[in-house]
């Protein structure tokens, strides 16, 4: 399934249909044009086609179409891509400065459609589950900030090659679980979990690897709005750290190797998920955005 197969299927699901609601509403004095609310909901496809926001459906849904022997339904791949909309909507908020209040009303309208619709839609047999593990991401994704804050104090300040490599890799270890509830929902409906709890497992991880493959590419090639955003990454600080972008380049490789997918994908889903990784020159990448870093008049 492509990500313009995944868009659709969630603009089907909630915008459309949401449209179709707004045009019906009786209650509306007849001079009064509607909120567009259905405009509002489709912000996530913008965001996802100029991929100033990961689609973290896309890959737990081709991994899964690949583990199982069928298709996800529609339905899953809906929630799924509504839950994506919801977590996107919730970063807006965080990371938006100054914003204004149509702004602040398009993100809470998101978080608010794309979180409810996104969960009554899944099975009702398996909803018990689902909470459990939405409660848990939950709670591990609103670490992240300060697990982000101190971790990258730690990366700044250690003169130890081998702790950098360490601290770098816990990093983006932690960074990718933001991809757990997508990685898990879908096991568990099909019940995964409990027919082959190792390949659950195996699932899951290979699709953190993913997620923190794409983060440490998405970093790099990042730099310089990351920069505008005064977003200081891991790829910064390794930046602003070394005095050659080929030190940096050595240094971004071994964390990159560090994460290696599980042998059970190599005759399954793993070419699935190499076909969707960040397609880049890395050492070009890499010196374009040292350059950027070093003429950035910026206090870490």
């Amino acid at each position: 399934m492509n990500k313009r197969e995944i868009i659709e299927t969630y603009r089907d699901f909630l915008p459309e249909n949401v449209s179709r609601m707004e045009s019906n509403i009786e209650r509306v004095p007849e001079d009064v044009e509607t909120a567009g609310v259905s405009s509002i909901l489709e912000n996530p496809v913008k965001k996802w086609e100029e991929k100033r926001k990961s689609l973290r459906t896309l890959p737990a849904v081709n991994v899964y179409n690949e583990v199982l022997d069928h298709k996800l339904s529609k339905s899953t791949v809906s929630s799924l891509a509504c839950l994506d909309a919801w977590i996107g909507a919730m970063d807006d908020e965080i990371d938006t400065k100054n914003i204004s209040k149509d702004e602040k009303i398009a993100h809470v309208c998101n978080t608010a459609f794309s979180g409810s619709i996104g969960l009554v839609n899944l099975p009702e047999e398996h909803m018990e589950e689902i909470k459990k593990t939405l409660l848990t991401y939950l709670t591990e994704l609103f670490q992240i900030p300060k697990v982000e804050k101190e971790v990258l104090i730690t990366l700044r300040d250690t003169e130890s090659l081998e702790k950098e490599l360490d601290t770098a890799v816990k990093f983006y270890n932690y960074r990718s679980m933001d991809i757990d509830v997508f990685a898990k929902i879908p096991g568990l409906i099909h019940c995964l979990d409990e027919e082959d709890s190792e390949k659950f497992e195996d699932v899951v991880r290979d699709l953190e690897i993913f997620r923190a493959r794409e983060l440490i590419l998405k970093d790099i090639k990042d730099i310089k709005r990351d920069l505008k955003d005064e977003d200081y990454t891991a790829a910064i600080i390794l930046m602003k750290k070394y005095d050659s972008h080929k030190k940096v380049h050595e240094r971004i490789r071994k964390i990159l190797n560090a994460f290696s997918y599980s042998e059970r994908s190599k005759n399954s889903y793993r070419q699935e998920l190499q076909d969707l990784e960040i397609n880049c020159d890395l050492e070009k990448e890499i010196e374009k955005g040292f350059k950027k870093v070093k003429e950035a008049d910026i206090n870490l």
